[in-house]
């Protein structure tokens, strides 16, 4: 579908799309949003806001060493972004234990 609308104005195939159909299934399945967003991060690959998501899916799946992982890897494109720097630091400080 992508490759035969795109740009025709038929399908919305933005960023955000996926990432805000991400955060409906999320809230009921935590573990079904990843693949959304995995989706989204073969077209958007430095979407900083798409491991985000993937990490709080994680959590929501109390996944708290895939959560760490994901946000480290978003911390790898953003660097400095703050607010990523506090939700690892929080969740390394209290992660569940398997």
């Amino acid at each position: 579908m992508r490759e035969q609308y795109y740009g025709r104005q038929s399908y919305d195939f933005g960023e955000e799309t996926l990432l805000t159909s991400a955060q409906q299934v999320v809230r009921v399945k935590p573990a079904s949003s990843i693949p959304l967003l995995r989706l989204n991060l073969e077209f958007y690959p430095k979407s900083v806001r798409s491991y985000t998501q993937i990490a709080f899916a994680f959590t929501r799946s109390l996944d708290d060493e895939s959560a760490i992982a994901t946000l480290e890897k978003a911390l790898e494109i953003e660097p400095d972004n703050g607010m990523i720097k506090g939700q690892l630091e929080q969740l390394k400080s209290y992660r569940r234990r398997k």
